[in-house]
């Protein structure tokens, strides 16, 4: 193929052959390799907004990770340790079948679950505020999407 630009910045392609160069207006630019890998290589990202973009990523991510954790569960939980000790029915849902001794462990295994995710979010911040370079912000997105997962393989079973 035979790689051309226009006035307009645009790169076309035509056979090498020459059945089309019928079609290369004269104010087009012959392109080598090294200047179509150039063209169409993407721009880099800012830095800042590199920066800005994967703390919008832990955040999301850190959300979704939530989301699978069984807050609505412990809170139920939590309910109904509260009304068995006032000797009352739990509205809502029928009692699970845990003792008392396991609904706390179940509790504060996600507690701890939650609170070791909120920490590993907040030093993934700091130290992408302290990154110097792409690679350096991709790594440490990565180490927080590993710690994320390893806190997870901690969730709580019920």
């Amino acid at each position: 193929m035979k790689h051309y630009k226009n006035t307009a910045g645009k790169v076309f392609a035509f056979e090498s052959d020459g059945s089309q160069d019928h079609l290369i207006m004269g104010s087009m630019v012959s392109l080598s390799d090294a200047e179509l890998t150039e063209e169409l290589a993407p721009a880099p990202i800012p830095l800042p907004d590199l920066k800005s973009n994967a703390i919008e990523t832990i955040n999301s991510t850190y959300r979704i990770s939530l989301g699978e954790i069984d807050i609505i569960g412990v809170d139920y939980l939590r309910r109904q340790m509260a009304d068995q000790a006032d000797g009352k029915p739990t509205p809502g849902k029928d009692r699970i079948p845990m003792t008392d001794v396991e609904i706390n462990a179940f509790i504060n295994a996600n507690d701890n679950l939650i609170a070791d995710a909120m920490r590993v979010k907040i030093d993934s911040i700091a130290a992408i505020g302290s990154a110097a370079d792409e690679a350096s912000v991709g790594s440490v997105v990565d180490e927080f999407r590993s710690g994320i997962d390893t806190a997870r393989g901690r969730a709580p079973v019920r």
